[in-house]
């Protein structure tokens, strides 16, 4: 757990899914490289470690599905 994730409020489904969308929308830019790509990871990790936490994960995971063109 980092740092981020133990000082930051807990954050409810709909909170956690739209940081989900943020950081996949920064990793899927072309060109995103660089040291701050480990830290994007670990973040959309947490995220969808506590939407799965939160009994939420296989709809977000449909949602995107949908939004991305992919299945869940």
């Amino acid at each position: 757990m980092s740092a981020d994730t133990l000082n930051a409020p807990t954050l409810g489904v709909e909170e956690r899914f739209a940081r989900v969308r943020e950081t996949l929308s920064i990793l899927r830019r072309p060109g995103v490289s660089g040291m701050g790509v480990p830290v994007l990871r670990m973040r959309l990790v947490e995220d969808l470690t506590e939407l799965e936490e939160l009994g939420a994960l296989e709809h977000c995971a449909e949602v995107l599905a949908v939004t991305y063109g992919g299945r869940a």
